[in-house]
């Protein structure tokens, strides 16, 4: 059970009384309202973690894992304000964060358990889609949880908790496939194609650990009706104007194109597999080292030639 909020003493914040401004909470219910984010933080170091893997696994290049890794920052950049703009006009038996917290946390632990049984890099790469979208989702309502529920005095701990329970999930988010092999016991190698069962079971895991933090805070904490937080702040707008949030996603997609269109300057000429040039090219090296070709031979040059135990490379003419 929630203990009683402590009232604030003296002037609350901007100047307004005590009643107006957000009462002071314990510790305890602080770190309540916070402790969703080590789930949310599990899932986001077991995909960077273990995607790349999933990818190569299932065939992917090298080379070609940069554009399968879009997904990431294309979906922050537009769920992120969204979500922002959808739960600052949203109220309801839930409160008006706590909704989406406990949505896209339901959402997560679905692409979870698909993403490591995808049978096809195209089956991982929608499930990578679903899996950031649906995390985003989760994650933005926790900042906006402490700037809602803390007084100004208070926000400086609601953040270094925050910060707190992201560190230790990306710990274990990190270390978990390795605490299965080693302290369980579980199997690290499977046939080819198929992830080992350390991954598949970590990204289960995961699901439990977000599933339950989420829960825990949704469970556990209270939000304040808005029209006491816009009284707190009579000076800032209840919510973000519809011109702001059209001005956010425009100036997102114009980033989105200029990014793609550098990127698309800066491709290299002259690497394609049906160039015969009798010289070995730097270029080979940066845009098609240690690939994974179907003849099983990696196009670098002479001087990055070597053996390794995964790959047979030799030297090849761009």
């Amino acid at each position: 059970m929630d203990s009683p909020p402590l009232q604030a003493s003296g002037p609350g914040e901007n100047g307004l009384p005590n009643e107006a401004a957000p009462p002071r909470l314990s510790r305890a219910r602080i770190w309540n309202m916070c402790c969703g984010l080590f789930g949310v933080q599990v899932v986001w170091g077991l995909q960077n973690v273990n995607t790349s893997r999933i990818f190569q696994t299932l065939g992917a290049h090298v080379e070609g894992l940069a554009i399968l890794w879009i997904a990431a920052p294309v979906t922050g950049l537009v769920i992120q304000p969204l979500i922002g703009h959808m739960s600052d006009r949203t109220w309801g038996p839930l409160g008006r964060r706590r909704p989406y917290l406990l949505g896209g946390a339901l959402l997560t632990a679905l692409a979870l358990l698909a993403m490591p049984n995808a049978g096809t890099i195209w089956m991982a790469s929608l499930a990578l889609w679903l899996l950031t979208a649906s995390i985003n989702v989760a994650a933005e309502p926790f900042r906006a949880l402490v700037a809602d529920n803390l007084p100004e005095a208070q926000r400086t701990t609601g953040f270094a908790v925050q910060t707190f329970f992201i560190g230790s999930g990306a710990v274990l988010a990190s270390a978990l496939p390795w605490m299965l092999a080693h302290w369980v016991g579980i199997a690290t190698v499977a046939p080819p194609g198929v992830l080992p069962p350390t991954v598949r079971i970590a990204f289960y895991i995961g699901a439990v650990f977000l599933i339950g933090a989420v829960l825990w805070t949704v469970a556990t904490t209270t939000e304040r009706p808005p029209e006491q937080i816009h009284a707190d702040r009579p000076h800032v707008p209840a919510v973000p104007t519809r011109e702001g949030a059209t001005t956010l996603i425009r100036s997102g997609i114009v980033w989105i194109f200029a990014g793609l269109a550098i990127g698309g300057s800066l491709t290299p000429r002259g690497c394609g597999a049906a160039s015969t040039s009798s010289r070995y090219s730097p270029c080979c090296s940066a845009w098609r080292s240690w690939s994974r070709c179907a003849s099983g031979v990696a196009a670098v040059p002479r001087s990055g030639c070597s053996r390794s135990s995964r790959i047979s490379c030799t030297c090849r003419r761009c």
